[in-house]
C-alpha cells in the first residue's frame, strides 16, 4: 500500500489567475503614471508660458514709450527652451488706453497658443509730471485725510 503525501502549494491554474490579476493591476498603475507625467509636463508648460506673458506685459506697461498699434513677434529663450511671443496692440474705446494681447507659443507649434494674456495699458507719465497719489484723499470708515472735508 502506497501512501501519497498530500501536496501543498498552488496549482498551475491558481498561479496563472494570480499572474493575470497582478498584470492587470500593473497595467492600470502604468496607465495612471503616464497620465500623471503627461499632465505634469503640460502644467509646467502652462506655468512657464504664463510667466513669459506676464513678464512681456510688465515690460510693455513699464516702458517709457506707449506701444504702437499693430502686431509684433519675438523669440525668447526661457528655461532652456525657445518660446515664440506674438504681441497685438489694439486701440480701445477709451482714448487713453490700448488693449494688448500677448500670445505665447512653443517653438514647435506656432498655430495654437499655450497662453494668452490680455490687458489695457495706459500711456507712460510724461517726464516732469508727478504721479497722482491715490491715497492722499481717502476716507474709510470715518478715518483718513479725506474725512475732515466731508
Amino acid at each position: 500500500m502506497t501512501h501519497r503525501k498530500k501536496m501543498r502549494g498552488f496549482t498551475l491554474i491558481e498561479t496563472m489567475v494570480s499572474l493575470v490579476i497582478v498584470s492587470l493591476a500593473m497595467m492600470a498603475i502604468n496607465s495612471q503614471m503616464s497620465h500623471f507625467f503627461i499632465n505634469s509636463a503640460y502644467l509646467e508648460q502652462k506655468v512657464l508660458a504664463s510667466w513669459i506673458a506676464s513678464n512681456t506685459m510688465a515690460e510693455l506697461s513699464s516702458s517709457n514709450t506707449w506701444p504702437a498699434i499693430g502686431s509684433s513677434s519675438n523669440e525668447i529663450e526661457f528655461s532652456n527652451r525657445v518660446w515664440f511671443t506674438e504681441i497685438e496692440v489694439l486701440s480701445s474705446p477709451v482714448n487713453q488706453l490700448r488693449r494688448v494681447n500677448v500670445s505665447i507659443f512653443e517653438e514647435e507649434n506656432r498655430e495654437r497658443p499655450i497662453h494668452i494674456l490680455t490687458a489695457l495699458i495706459e500711456p507712460p507719465i510724461p517726464i516732469g509730471i508727478a504721479e497722482y497719489n491715490w491715497l492722499s484723499n481717502y476716507c474709510i470708515a470715518g478715518a483718513g485725510p479725506g474725512c475732515a472735508s466731508r
